[in-house]
């Protein structure tokens, strides 16, 4: 059976060696396009060229988050507090504390860090991951769309792209086959257009029809349309106007199509800038 990862081996293959060069960087994936069955081999692959591997992904609590990482590099989370009248006491490392021994082990040894749905991490460990990868420390991250701030800025972005048609394709046909589903070829090209290239997407796509779900669905891939060649038609038109005005000597004519002309030019300067600030989100 054909697998994801199988079907991304050329990006495999990019990432290791990168990681091996004990540089840092941020994946950018879709949500169920494999980036975390991806950082998992990955870390795999590190270990089995001797590196000291921790792979995290948040869960909603910072100090849970540390002491995995912190087990996975084995690195001891308590320490000796002495008192006046008794033996000394073992107690934990706090938050502050943990991070301290982890950012030394990942920056003074050959360790990597591997941090999965990096985008779920809130600023204060993000901040954190920044001093490690200034410090020399190799992290790398895995993201679905992360805002252009902060770690994600600095970090060089390497984006996991959507899988080819056929294989695709050959995902769903595995999928049905394993559902004991026979899908029609027009069928089939209905459910792998709404796939968009995700394999999740693909797979859900085929165990919806088996359950007779998602008729008509246009699924969660969405083209968005570039209006830019309407706009441009929009402000030809209105200048039309203008100069058949101008040619008729009719002042209003001339003036309303010079009015539009200005308004569709404001509005096209608004959606350049609102398309530079999506870009940075």
């Amino acid at each position: 059976m054909t697998t994801t990862i199988e079907l991304r081996q050329e990006e495999k293959e990019k990432f290791l060696q990168v990681a091996l060069e004990k540089q840092s960087f941020l994946v950018v994936a879709d949500a169920g396009s494999g980036k975390t069955t991806m950082a998992n081999l990955i870390k795999d692959e590190l270990i089995n060229h001797g590196l000291n591997v921790a792979i995290a992904d948040y869960a909603g609590d910072t100090k849970s988050t540390l002491q995995n990482i912190s087990d996975q590099l084995a690195i001891d989370t308590f320490k000796m507090v002495p008192r006046e009248k008794s033996d000394d006491k073992e107690v934990p490392l706090t938050a502050t504390e943990m991070k301290v021994a982890i950012a030394e082990k990942i920056m003074n040894s050959y360790c990597v860090l591997i941090c999965d749905n990096a985008h779920r991490y809130p600023s204060a460990l993000r901040y954190w991951l920044e001093e490690i990868v200034k410090g020399g420390g190799t992290i790398l991250m895995f993201a679905t769309h992360p805002p252009r701030a902060g770690i994600f800025l600095i970090m060089p972005r390497i984006e996991m792209k959507s899988l080819q048609t056929n294989d695709v394709r050959s995902l769903m046909l595995e999928e049905a086959n394993v559902l004991g589903v026979k899908v029609e070829t027009s069928k089939l090209a209905e459910l792998q257009e709404r796939s968009g290239g995700n394999p999740y997407l693909a797979k859900r796509a085929i165990r919806e029809e088996a359950l007779g779900l998602g008729e008509g669905e246009a699924g969660d891939h969405v083209e968005y349309i570039d209006g830019t060649p309407f706009l441009i038609a929009g402000i030809s038109l209105v200048a039309i106007v203008r100069f058949i005005g101008l040619g008729l000597g009719d002042k209003g004519l001339y003036m309303i199509g010079g009015i539009a002309t200005v308004l569709a030019i404001t509005i096209r300067v608004f959606f350049q800038y609102m398309n530079r600030r999506s870009s940075r989100l």
